[in-house]
């Protein structure tokens, strides 16, 4: 499976269930019946996947709302993306030229 990057569309897949939990969210991959907690940054992420996102954008608006710098942010989201798609709970398309 080819890495998710900066130019590819992300979103929730349909292959979850996921719900808010004190401030965090938990999610859980239907299919393999396992559950993920996921902490206040990564469910912030989540919270932005319930429409088809482009990483770009996605790493433009938590810049903005954490302060953080965007070679940072970049790296840490596409090393969540990735392993929540492992996981099965989102999925990712390659933005057509």
């Amino acid at each position: 499976m080819e890495a998710i990057t900066r130019g590819d569309v992300v979103m929730q897949s349909d292959k979850q269930v996921s719900c808010s939990v004190d401030q965090g969210i938990v999610v859980m991959n239907v299919d393999a019946g396992e559950f993920y907690d996921l902490n206040h940054s990564a469910s912030d992420v989540w919270r932005l996947l319930d429409s088809p996102t482009k990483v770009s954008t996605l790493c433009d608006r938590l810049c903005e709302r954490y302060n953080v710098d965007s070679e940072r942010c970049e790296k840490d989201v596409l090393n969540l993306l990735n392993r929540l798609r492992e996981k099965g709970v989102i999925k990712a398309q390659k933005m057509k030229l």
